[in-house]
């Protein structure tokens, strides 16, 4: 039997931060440009399929991309996606490609946050609107929702 030996080479990069600005928000926003996003772009037919008719919790930014509040919140956004990962599923909509989608869900501003529960034959296309645009206050928002859904769902299996 022959000795094999593998070399595993480990590519690393360093990159230097060249930002006006050198406040902790900023360099989060430069940071989080290095890691893969933790949310997916969803198109008409992928929000009607994942999130409307889905069976997973969804939270949605309806966002333009010429929006300035909506530039500086999609940093805050991956945020949350990563914050919420495993529990409920982050997804954006693009406002300008999809206006049909953002109109039929009731999108009159930008971005718009809205939480999309799985409860059986309960979901419909207005979501629930968050008015945060902090990620630590959004995702403990969703957090009370579902402890709140598990507690009704408890409590709807104990009456029958």
């Amino acid at each position: 039997m022959e000795n094999t030996i593998y070399n595993l080479h480990i590519f690393s990069f360093f990159s230097s931060y060249s930002g006006w600005n050198r406040d902790a928000y900023s360099l989060r926003i430069w940071g989080l440009g290095f890691l893969p996003p933790a949310s997916i772009d969803l198109t008409p037919q992928t929000f009607n399929e994942k999130v409307l008719q889905g069976k997973n919790h969804w939270v949605v930014d309806f966002y333009a991309p010429w929006c300035g509040p909506c530039q500086n919140f999609a940093p805050e956004f991956e945020l949350l996606a990563r914050m919420i990962k495993g529990k409920v599923k982050a997804g954006k909509v693009d406002c300008q490609a999809y206006a049909q989608t953002c109109q039929k869900a009731g999108i009159r501003a930008y971005p718009t946050v809205k939480f999309y529960p799985y409860e059986k034959a309960k979901r419909t296309i207005w979501g629930e609107q968050i008015d945060s645009r902090d990620a630590k206050e959004i995702a403990t928002l969703i957090n009370e929702k579902l402890e709140n859904l598990q507690k009704h769902g408890k409590r709807n299996k104990d009456e029958l």
